[in-house]
């Protein structure tokens, strides 16, 4: 029952980066990270295991699981800066232009932004980079028990208390892959923990006081600049009681409703690679401000182009990604 929760982290990125709504982005940014940090323990825990073979499994059914939709993103981004020009682009965002180098091609080609480099032709993938790197660390073990899981988070929280420490601009506590240690830690531990919290979280009512607490926090957040070291980190908390309310929930749910919450959470995907190639078109209509107009404009555009990402190339694709998974008949000899 994550789905409904992936598409709201989804539409808060949108919201910053077309509607010019400050930290929303920042903040679901973080929250997917300890969602990734939870489930991608689960899976290896429960479907994949440890060892080479379970890891090859599970390495290639992230890659087709990234990639794809991240490439079907930047052929798009491609044609539209084509047709609407770079320094129409560039005006807009500093990183979407075309790569002019080998190295900048093999970057986008491979998804590797470990340093915010650019060109991006889907200038968030610098967060795909860093999810990359922690999918291998947590195939390799980094959350394989409680232990490792916080020893994880540890580190993380060591890199955000350093940078406090030296006055750093809290970029330093967000970009980079050590930051994104503290919420995959904390993801990997809401795994571990799970037999304590969940006989505890089964009140119908937790899961939209849970999202309407963090909504708030976003909020208040926006009002209270001075404070926004206490939001910050009061978003992580929330966004694991977040978690781990709507797993609670999922229990109860009927066949339709999760149905719909996996159509809602299949769109948060291609949502978050292609907002910012998409606001070309506004660029190209004369729609150059961020702004609530170009967020209203452009949703429609972002959710349809969304949903044919999901039918044309996601779905095929996941046929291939079920084969790869250990206990299926069709994937038993192919891998």
């Amino acid at each position: 029952m994550f789905g409904a929760y992936r598409i709201l982290l989804a539409l808060a990125v949108v919201a910053q980066h077309l509607g010019g709504l400050p930290l929303s982005g920042v903040y679901a940014v973080f929250g997917f990270y300890l969602l990734s940090g939870y489930l991608m323990t689960h899976i290896v825990q429960r479907t994949y295991g440890y060892d080479r073979r379970g890891f090859m499994r599970y390495a290639a059914n992230r890659a087709l699981r990234i990639f794809p939709a991240y490439w079907a993103a930047c052929l798009v981004a491609l044609l539209l800066l084509v047709l609407v020009g770079e320094p129409a682009a560039r005006s807009f965002v500093p990183s979407l232009y075309l790569p002019d180098s080998v190295g900048g091609w093999l970057r986008n080609i491979l998804l590797w932004f470990p340093a915010l480099e650019a060109p991006r032709l889907s200038p968030p993938s610098w967060a795909l980079t860093v999810e990359l790197i922690f999918y291998l660390a947590i195939g390799l073990g980094a959350t394989r028990s409680f232990a490792s899981a916080g020893l994880l988070a540890a580190l993380g929280a060591g890199a955000h208390a350093l940078a406090l420490l030296q006055g750093l601009p809290w970029e330093f506590r967000y970009y980079p892959a050590l930051a994104a240690a503290l919420p995959f830690g904390l993801g990997g531990l809401l795994f571990h923990s799970r037999a304590w919290w969940q006989p505890r979280l089964r009140h119908a009512a937790l899961p939209a006081l849970a999202l309407g607490l963090l909504a708030a926090n976003w909020g208040l957040a926006h009002l209270r600049r001075d404070y926004f070291d206490l939001h910050f980190y009061l978003n992580l908390v929330l966004c694991a009681l977040a978690v781990a309310t709507l797993l609670a929930a999922g229990q109860r749910a009927g066949p339709r409703l999760r149905r719909w919450d996996a159509e809602l959470g299949a769109l948060s995907y291609p949502v978050y690679l292609l907002h910012y190639p998409l606001a070309l078109v506004a660029i190209a209509a004369g729609l150059t401000q961020r702004g609530a107009a170009m967020f209203l404009a452009l949703l429609p555009l972002v959710l349809l182009a969304s949903w044919l990402c999901v039918r044309w190339v996601e779905r095929p694709v996941e046929r291939w990604r079920a084969r790869l998974r250990p206990g299926n008949n069709a994937g038993s000899g192919a891998a």
